[in-house]
């Protein structure tokens, strides 16, 4: 998809914010604890006619500048488990319960972060 997002109104709300030319469809809203939903068959409706209007749209509106450099540091409860995820290559210990990655390329941290996930 090339600049279209589906779902809650508020998400949709946040994602406009960060890209303003986001072509966007809210089939809910959050209220409290509940959810209010339009019918299926109009969301289903509505969301095909955004994601044909944002086809039709240009990508380059939707592009996010990326920084040269990515820091990511990650708190663990039980710092057996941070020792662990510190022999990710490229890691370190920062404190007992704090490893910390840092890269040029967004895959490398992303890469680190499943590896974190993947881990429990």
């Amino acid at each position: 998809m090339k600049d279209f997002i589906s779902g809650d109104a508020g998400s949709c709300q946040d994602a406009m914010a960060f890209l303003p030319g986001l072509t966007t469809v809210a089939v809910m809203e959050g209220m409290g604890e509940a959810t209010s939903s339009i019918h299926p068959a109009l969301a289903v409706e509505r969301i095909r006619s955004g994601v044909e209007m944002a086809l039709k749209g240009d990508v380059a509106r939707c592009r996010v500048p990326m920084p040269q450099h990515f820091a990511t540091e990650v708190r663990f409860r039980i710092h057996a488990n941070a020792r662990q995820a510190s022999y990710f290559p490229g890691a370190r210990l920062a404190e007992p319960h704090v490893v910390q990655f840092e890269a040029d390329d967004y895959f490398d941290v992303r890469h680190f972060d499943d590896e974190l996930i993947e881990r429990g």
